[in-house]
């Protein structure tokens, strides 16, 4: 595994905490849910370990898609610069959680 993923996959399973400079990023309608559901989504994310060929072609650990009650998320990191302005390779971290239904 490359340093992109280690530093991907370390960051995610510990989601709420994200240790700075580093941010988690919810959209609105996944910060507006019930705490338990919430939690369920952040389990999830964490628990996710389906990295392929077809949704990880760089093997980065960036990006997936999970299911829970029902409802589909999608979580990605992307990489910015030190003032979160502009594309860092390997830079800090957002990781953003959203509901499919707002992508």
């Amino acid at each position: 595994m490359n340093a992109i993923a280690e530093t991907n996959d370390r960051l995610r399973k510990n989601i709420p905490l994200i240790w700075p400079p580093h941010r988690l990023v919810l959209t609105r309608r996944v910060a507006s849910m019930p705490e338990d559901l919430l939690k369920r989504v952040f389990e999830a994310v964490r628990a996710f370990d389906n990295f392929n060929r077809d949704n990880d072609p760089y093997h980065e650990h960036d990006c997936g898609i999970v299911d829970v009650d029902g409802d589909r998320f999608i979580w990605k990191f992307n990489y910015y610069d030190d003032d979160f302005e502009f594309f860092r390779e390997n830079g800090n971290r957002v990781l953003t959680i959203m509901h499919a239904s707002e992508y």
